[in-house]
Parts: C-alpha cells; sequence; structure tokens
C-alpha cells in the first residue's frame, strides 16, 4: 500500500524521530511510504539511504502561512495545488 506523508521540518524532535522509526516499519512491513517535504535536507538524506521515496517539492508550511492566508484568500488558491502538482503520482 502506497502512504503518503507530508513534512515540514525545521528542527529535529520527537516527531521526527517517530516519523523515521514508522517510516522504516511500514517499508519492512512492505508498504510503499513516500514523503513530501518542504526542502531538501538531512531528513530526505536518511530517506534515500534508507529507499525510501521523497519529494522536496518546495510546498510552504501552513504554519509560515496561516496569518497572510487569513488576510489574502488568493495566496491560499495559490498553495493549495502545490503538493498535489509537485506529488502528480497515480494512487490505487
Amino acid at each position: 500500500m502506497r502512504i503518503l506523508f507530508i513534512n515540514d521540518m525545521y528542527t529535529v524532535g520527537g516527531a521526527t524521530m517517530a516519523l523515521k522509526e514508522l517510516l522504516l516499519r511500514l517499508k519492512a512491513d512492505g508498504h510503499e511510504p513516500i514523503v513530501c517535504t518542504s526542502v531538501h535536507d538531512s531528513f530526505n538524506d536518511f530517506l534515500d539511504a534508507n529507499g525510501i521515496q521523497n519529494l522536496p517539492d518546495g510546498h510552504i508550511s501552513v504554519m509560515d502561512v496561516t496569518r497572510r492566508l487569513l488576510r489574502h484568500s488568493s495566496l491560499y488558491f495559490h498553495y493549495r495545488g502545490s503538493i498535489r502538482q509537485r506529488c502528480s503520482m497515480r494512487w490505487s
């Protein structure tokens, strides 16, 4: 089964460590985890080293833009499609 994760990692903490463990376990159990990240960083290097597909797609974290989105609805429509456009793949 393909499973998509969207990760906005700015600091390595407990959630990131838990995600790493989860991804490794899912892969070991025969699933196909896929991770979209906002930038390419050490987390992507970890994913590459473990054979986990990852896509640094350039999306902006909702934590970064929520205030602006509330004031400028056109920004919402601009960023809403970024993950869908960059991660264009067929889901079964």
